[in-house]
């Protein structure tokens, strides 16, 4: 038994045994005294209440899972969605942590199996530090919620014995508990709150899984830039070498801007639309079809660059066109030989016809806002 479970089942036993020993002294019945006075004849009562700590550690913490478990039992059918203590982790978590966890291609996301996203997620793939402090911090959860089980069978162990409850027990006893129940649910909100802060990033152990690409030339915005990076993850490495540093990636977030002159001094500028990024629900992940979208034209755009294309003005229809194609075969060609090569994450490839279907629900969508008429 590791150490951490060894403090876990140690500690609310005696919990316990001082409730008594309190109860019994505010009580004037003096039970545990006479037992101190005249150990002798009571030796082998002593032994066998501290041979048995462990045990009745064990069985209180059995005793904390159930109600625990009765109190999933209840919130899951009050929100009517699986629910468990262990993992009380957020949908939008667990879509992030998803692609992370190297399953087969056809395993679907499906988060009513959270509680094995997060244990894997847990111990499979956080950092050793992280994972510590993570265990250090569900351990807390324990202990405290453990010895507020233990006050709780306290009293249900007095009614058996020839101690009086006196008032001034009761409520030190329901002091305690309250402060017990206020750690026990700090320590839990820490633990799910670190895993889903965790889940933002790109922690996948895979040899040769690229880590997010940090372009020099960023201007989007934390949360943006996030997946700008990952579109750029798409990239070869020479293609990505060859325009780090050299072009600026930024996004109209006003009816109106300026562009900052650094991003102006750079050879290349591709300005995203707001609406892109606005198209992509919350808790996202990169084989939504709404992100696959986003990857394929932050890659298109790219493209244009790599390959030094004329703007629009300066061509005619035929030959923009053209220019277009081009530029998408290019995006195409990045985006499914990266989903190739970790397909195992659950990556697919993308065909053109997906790219138009999105593309026209997209402007659909935009065709009332951008009417004059």
């Amino acid at each position: 038994m590791d150490q951490n479970r060894q403090i876990r089942f140690l500690i609310p036993p005696f919990f316990l045994l001082a409730s008594l020993f309190w109860a019994d002294f505010l009580s004037g019945s003096n039970i545990f005294s006479k037992i101190a006075v005249d150990p002798g004849k009571n030796i082998l009562a002593i032994v066998a209440s501290l041979g048995s700590t462990i045990p009745l550690g064990f069985l209180i913490g059995g005793i904390s899972i159930a109600l625990l478990n009765l109190f999933g039992f209840v919130v899951s059918k009050i929100k009517k969605e699986k629910w468990n203590y262990e993992s009380g982790i957020l949908e939008e978590a667990c879509k992030k942590i998803w692609p992370q966890l190297e399953l087969e291609s056809n395993f679907k996301f499906d988060f009513e199996k959270r509680f094995y996203i997060s244990a894997t997620f847990d111990h499979d793939i956080l950092p050793e530090g992280i994972n510590k402090w993570v265990m250090r911090r569900w351990n807390a959860f324990n202990i405290n919620f453990n010895c507020y089980t233990a006050l709780i069978l306290s009293y249900a162990a007095l009614l058996f014995l020839p101690i009086d409850i006196t008032l001034a027990w009761v409520s030190t006893t329901i002091l305690l508990m309250a402060l017990l129940l206020v750690n026990a649910t700090a320590a839990w909100l820490q633990t799910m709150e670190m895993i889903e802060f965790q889940a933002n990033r790109n922690l996948n152990k895979k040899e040769g899984f690229s880590v997010n690409r940090r372009i020099q030339m960023l201007y989007c915005g934390a949360q943006m830039n996030r997946w700008v990076e990952i579109a750029l993850n798409y990239l070869p490495d020479e293609i990505f070498d060859k325009i780090n540093g050299k072009i600026a990636i930024t996004v109209l977030k006003s009816d109106a801007a300026r562009l900052a002159q650094e991003i102006c001094n750079q050879e290349e500028i591709i300005l995203l639309s707001p609406w892109i990024f606005s198209y992509m629900p919350a808790g996202s992940c990169e084989t939504d079809k709404e992100c696959r979208y986003f990857i394929f034209c932050v890659l298109h755009e790219v493209a244009h660059v790599v390959l030094k294309h004329y703007p629009p003005d300066q061509l005619s229809g035929t030959e923009n066109k053209g220019q277009e194609d081009v530029a998408d075969r290019y995006a195409l060609k990045w985006f499914n030989k990266y989903a190739f090569e970790y397909r195992d994450n659950g990556l697919t490839p993308i065909a053109i016809e997906e790219i138009k279907e999105t593309q026209e629900k997209y402007q659909k969508k935009l065709e009332p806002i951008l009417s004059c008429g």
